[in-house]
């Protein structure tokens, strides 16, 4: 029983050793998760709070809509009566690694202003087979 704890708690040492040397000479980026799996199998945004993403030294935070959409402080301050346009499509529409403000629905939103919201639901990942 002795050597089986001793195997065992070896192990658990090299595992946390190698672990912090990894994660001191070769850090990781640390990205927050924001893709869920609806039940009928598409791949949505989550529809509350934020997520980080970085990729070397570019950092960017996002926010969610009730819509499953990436907003923007625009979509905040827009009456309800707005009428809605709503946009839908892959990483490069939903703009992964792009600050608020730099995506191309937002300068669509800030093309049309007060005139229509537009609503980013893209999603990183998706393709034509998730239509």
């Amino acid at each position: 029983m002795y050597d089986i704890a001793l195997v065992f708690s070896s192990v658990l040492i090299a595992l946390l050793f190698a672990e912090l040397i990894v994660g001191s000479f070769f850090p990781q980026n640390l990205n927050g998760t924001w893709v869920i799996e609806h039940n009928s199998g598409l791949a949505l945004n989550k529809t509350t709070g934020t997520s980080r993403a970085q990729f070397g030294e570019r950092v960017v935070s996002y926010r969610f809509g009730e819509y499953h959409n990436r907003k923007t402080e625009k979509q905040v301050s827009l009456q309800k009566e707005t009428p809605k346009l709503l946009v839908l499509g892959d990483s490069f529409t939903f703009g992964v690694l792009l600050p608020d403000g730099k995506t191309y629905v937002d300068r669509l939103q800030k093309h049309f202003q007060n005139e229509y919201e537009i609503i980013n639901a893209a999603v990183g990942g998706w393709g034509t087979s998730d239509y």
